[in-house]
């Protein structure tokens, strides 16, 4: 009788192990990921970044490159589904108009939609990264993610919100040194979730921004 309690004590105790490090497959990480971001987000809206480092940024370029006055100038994100993410600088000369583009590539690893982005399938996605292991880490799901090709020294590990698939943070590594982490707030916006903040912090401590959405406008549903 004591052996058959334990057993039952041993098998519980193993089970509960178990579900906390439940694995999710690559694929199915991807396409439960693409599912929720087609139905939490509206196929496409913009809004006004504001934050230290883009009044930093802006900062540089010269005031007589202003269209309107510098307190017109706005840095608009604009979304649509299955596209890259553009950022367009409104009211400064053409010639500046696209100066944050360099950022897209950045926002594409390390933003809200990561792991998906403009991809339109796993295999697709599967080219340029490779998904080590996805867990169930009680309220959340940590996945593994590395790059490939001339990106395979750099690996993300992602927070993902187990019940909208949302990413929440993610920590960056090269080489298996921690470079910086990435925190993602959201806020309703009607049957909609948008970002309401990013926050940017490198390891070194050189980096340390909090990007805010603001003025949100939901083009498209």
């Amino acid at each position: 009788m004591k052996f058959v309690f334990l057993f039952v004590i041993f098998a519980l105790f193993s089970f509960e192990e178990l579900k906390g490090e439940a694995s999710l497959s690559p694929e199915s990480l991807y396409n439960e990921m693409r599912l929720s971001h087609q139905k939490l987000y509206p196929k496409s809206f913009e809004a006004e970044l504001k934050g230290e480092i883009v009044d930093k940024q802006i900062s540089t370029i010269p005031k007589n490159k202003y269209t309107q006055g510098l307190n017109k100038v706005e840095l608009l994100f604009k979304f649509t589904q299955n596209n890259k993410p553009e950022f367009v600088l409104n009211n400064v000369d053409p010639f500046y108009r696209n100066m944050f583009s360099i950022f897209e590539g950045v926002l594409e690893t390390t933003g809200f939609y990561a792991v998906v982005g403009y991809r339109k399938s796993y295999s697709e996605f599967s080219k340029e990264f490779n998904i080590k292991e996805a867990l169930y880490k009680n309220d959340y799901i940590e996945a593994e993610v590395y790059g490939r090709g001339k990106n395979k020294d750099y690996k993300t590990i992602y927070k993902i919100n187990k019940d909208n698939f949302l990413i929440e943070s993610a920590t960056y590594y090269n080489k298996n040194k921690k470079i910086y982490e990435v925190n993602i707030k959201y806020a309703e916006n009607g049957q909609y979730l948008i970002p309401k903040s990013i926050v940017y912090k490198s390891d070194d401590g050189q980096i340390n921004s909090d990007i805010s959405f603001m003025n949100v406008r939901i083009l498209s549903r």
